[in-house]
């Protein structure tokens, strides 16, 4: 892993500069477009779309997930069992998931070769 940059853009608490940290992937991202859900442990469901996934986590577009970093929660796309992570960082509009267990290769091989696109 990389030592945390400093980034002009991006102001912490009291209005102090914010560190980046930049994370060297372990994984291979692969894009792909498919409805997907965040369930938080009490039940609280968030509607949005998965961008990008790896057998290590994925991104997922939504405009409000009610949750924060560090928090437990299920990603459930149809077709495979809702899947425990980590959400590591949030945006305005989109949230990063670190799976707790990695997905099995294939898994992910085959999600980004059967959903190339979905409406939405």
């Amino acid at each position: 892993m990389l030592a945390p940059e400093p980034a002009t853009d991006d102001v912490g608490l009291n209005g102090h500069e914010a560190p980046r940290i930049i994370k060297v992937r372990d994984a291979e991202r692969r894009t792909l477009t498919s409805n997907a859900d965040i369930r938080h442990k009490v039940g609280v469901l968030s509607k949005g779309v998965m961008t990008d996934i790896s057998e290590r986590g994925c991104r997922l577009e939504m405009p409000s997930c009610g949750g924060k970093a560090g928090q437990v929660v299920y990603v459930e796309i149809d077709g495979i069992e809702p899947w425990p992570g980590v959400i590591r960082w949030i945006e305005p509009d989109a949230l990063g998931v670190e799976f707790v267990n990695p997905l099995y290769g294939p898994v992910v091989e085959h999600l980004a070769r059967t959903r190339p696109s979905v409406e939405v």
